[in-house]
């Protein structure tokens, strides 16, 4: 090796300045603050994520019609009797319609024409959010609190997002409670709700939360 004019040969004098620079480098770093180094390593794609379990994921279907936008001429769902929704859901009529959603009956096109209840969530940021939170909260049931199918919550189906509308979709129940004491009042029939009827439901009801 050439020697230099201190006395050290090239290669080993060069090794010797740059560990001699990269502890004055680290000497220099403020405390509190990152070197280049240290920031580069901490935003790599590589890390781990500390807190990962804390996270879940969600894994929401998307469908639109090929060759066109996402966008709708309308922030309403258009009801429309025998469409198919995503070509699977035919609609049969309009079941309700609320502050947070509208509700149809549909068959089921590829579960042998099944009757099931397509709730519409409204085209709206905070109905949207609730929506997803629903979906979370019944698919926790399902998966962990009702595997014997007698929790008394309602059994989610399936959910996707489409036509900018979340839809959820569950088994189809009867009549709510609600509705059912206002058509037995309308129509002047006996009296259902009995001391002990509402015991019952309200067993029902508290074994369920």
């Amino acid at each position: 090796s050439p020697i230099c004019s201190e006395g050290m040969p090239g290669r080993e004098r060069d090794a010797t300045s740059a560990r001699q620079e990269s502890s004055r480098s680290r000497q220099s770093t403020p405390p509190g603050h990152q070197s280049d180094q240290q920031a580069n390593d901490a935003s790599s794609p590589l890390q781990p994520l500390s807190q990962a379990s804390e996270y879940e994921v969600l894994d929401l279907r998307v469908f639109h019609q090929r060759d066109k936008t996402g966008l709708e001429d309308s922030q309403e769902f258009p009801i429309v009797i025998n469409e198919a929704v995503i070509g699977r859901y035919q609609i049969v009529e309009q079941l309700g319609k609320a502050a947070f959603c509208t509700a149809v009956k549909a068959f089921d096109l590829h579960n042998g024409g099944e009757m099931v209840c397509l709730k519409i969530i409204n085209n709206n940021k905070g109905h949207y959010d609730q929506g997803l939170d629903e979906i979370r909260m019944l698919n926790r049931v399902v998966k962990t609190a009702d595997k014997s199918n007698n929790s008394g919550v309602v059994k989610i189906l399936d959910y996707f997002y489409t036509r900018e509308h979340l839809i959820i979709v569950t088994e189809l129940l009867k009549t709510n409670l609600y509705d059912f004491q206002q058509k037995n009042q309308h129509q002047q029939c006996d009296k259902y709700f009995t001391l002990g009827r509402i015991k019952s439901i309200a067993r029902q009801m508290l074994s369920s939360l």
